[in-house]
């Protein structure tokens, strides 16, 4: 039997998944969570590794895995399809899937120029949505992607001060979802003017709620990772 700890299939993935593994012989169980909450479980687990494969942590989560020597060196059939340039784990963990995480309007309605522009248009206040917690990668990333465009070596964190006061206008002027609330829906019927989530999800949030995704792409570009999977080592086991 094989653990496999993920923050990235969906259920489709997974049945997927599941079927393709047990056609090769193997009994497949999956620990499902954000990003951040598998990273810390597999750090906590560290004397006594429970998962024998990872998959979905960005490049620089497993690199902090790698470094407490959790992974086992390996290389799939399908490593020479990757460009060297994505090929971050030597042979360590790989790239499976790239993920852009950004914010985006509706279609027909005006693009902002960054996320900061709608962060301080206080025509935007509660109408653009922020993360209700930081355990989920897209989550961090989205916040990421604001703190990335302040650092400062003197700072707190490596931050400045007006980077940390962006983030803080942030979380004060935007929409912190509830309990059930689905940002994509509420986008959707007009409640919000703005979202945020990453490249992969959407095309199916577009079908399922009819509305157009129209990137807010500044000049510096979106937050872009690239998902990771590899093999826990668990010693003698």
């Amino acid at each position: 039997a094989l653990v496999v700890y993920t923050n990235s299939l969906d259920d489709e993935k997974e049945a997927w998944l599941q079927e393709r593994s047990e056609d090769a012989g193997y009994d497949v169980s999956f620990v499902i969570g954000g990003g951040g909450e598998i990273f810390n479980r597999v750090i906590a687990e560290a004397g006594d590794p429970q998962a024998d494969v990872l998959i979905g942590m960005d490049e620089g989560q497993f690199s902090q895995i790698q470094e407490e020597d959790l992974l086992m060196e390996w290389e799939p059939e399908w490593a020479s399809d990757i460009p060297a340039d994505l090929l971050q784990g030597g042979s360590y963990y790989y790239p499976w899937s790239e993920q852009r995480i950004f914010s985006y309007v509706d279609e027909g309605t005006d693009v902002p120029e960054s996320l900061e522009a709608v962060i301080t248009d206080s025509s935007m206040a509660d109408a653009f949505s922020v993360p209700s917690e930081l355990g989920g990668s897209t989550n961090q990333k989205i916040v990421f992607s604001v703190l990335l465009q302040y650092l400062d070596e003197e700072g707190e964190l490596g931050v400045s001060d007006e980077g940390w006061d962006m983030v803080t206008q942030m979380f004060e002027n935007g929409y912190i979802p509830s309990e059930g609330d689905n940002t994509a829906a509420l986008l959707a019927d007009g409640t919000l003017s703005a979202n945020y989530g990453f490249s992969g999800a959407i095309p199916n949030l577009e079908e399922e709620f009819g509305f157009a995704a129209q990137p807010i792409d500044p000049e510096y570009g979106v937050f872009t990772m690239a998902e990771q999977v590899g093999i826990v080592n668990k010693g003698d086991d």
